[in-house]
């Protein structure tokens, strides 16, 4: 269950986080690429997970407050409400631990995007209408503001395109052979980090709920953002 408030009632939002709560789902696809084979039952616990990417304004704050230097600014005009992006997955990682929270594993954010235990079982994350729920190639040619489109069944926005969003395991083609099926965290190594969620630049099936894609952990680009995720 669900946090619950004084009153009794369930806390589904705090501090502008989503609560998952936790379940069984099917994981990967038999129709996408062989890293997504095959499909396979997988539990993850509840937990919190941001309700939209990580911001400029929010990253902005947290490089001044450390006195780090801001990313290097995309080729288009840099708005608050956008989401970050040329961040790499250490500097994520760090960001994360600044705000007490975490990188969600690949895991979690698939069953996130999915809806969790609310699932509807679209193709892309709340609908299987790209266009209600996604900036991508044929919509856009940057990063959007965040929140502009339809969010899923839990009430998250921008988890397909806008943004390719890291994870925090390392990526192999093979581990969903493995059948981790509890709280799966990734493999021990790796050469790349987990990419999840299409962007901007991408057609909409890098956009689909269960595609994989992966980067080195200490590079970034403009396609390249993220959100965190949080243990009750």
């Amino acid at each position: 269950m669900a946090p619950l408030y004084n009153n009794g009632i369930p806390e589904k939002e705090r501090r502008g986080m989503i609560f998952v709560e936790g379940g069984m789902f099917n994981m990967g696809s038999q129709e996408g690429e062989s890293d997504e084979m095959p499909i396979h039952n997988v539990f993850v616990n509840s937990f919190w997970i941001d309700k939209f990417p990580v911001t400029v304004k929010e990253y902005h704050l947290y490089c001044g407050s450390v006195g780090i230097e801001f990313p290097i600014q995309p080729d288009w005009e840099y708005n608050e409400e956008l989401p970050v992006v040329n961040v790499t997955w250490e500097n994520a990682v760090d960001y994360a631990k600044w705000v007490g929270k975490r990188l969600p594993t690949e895991a979690e954010w698939e069953f996130a995007a999915n809806g969790g235990i609310y699932s509807k079982k679209t193709l892309y994350s709340g609908s299987n209408n790209i266009d209600e729920v996604a900036w991508y190639s044929k919509n856009c040619d940057s990063t959007c503001k965040i929140g502009l489109k339809k969010p899923n069944e839990l009430g998250i926005f921008d988890l397909s395109g806008n943004i390719w969003e890291w994870c925090n395991d390392w990526y192999s083609e093979e581990y969903y052979h493995e059948r981790t099926e509890n709280n799966p965290k990734g493999p021990v190594n790796g050469n790349q980090k987990v990419l999840r969620g299409g962007s901007y630049f991408n057609d909409s099936y890098f956009l689909r709920n269960t595609n994989r894609h992966r980067f080195a952990q200490n590079r970034g680009n403009s396609m390249i953002g993220f959100r965190c995720a949080k243990n009750l």
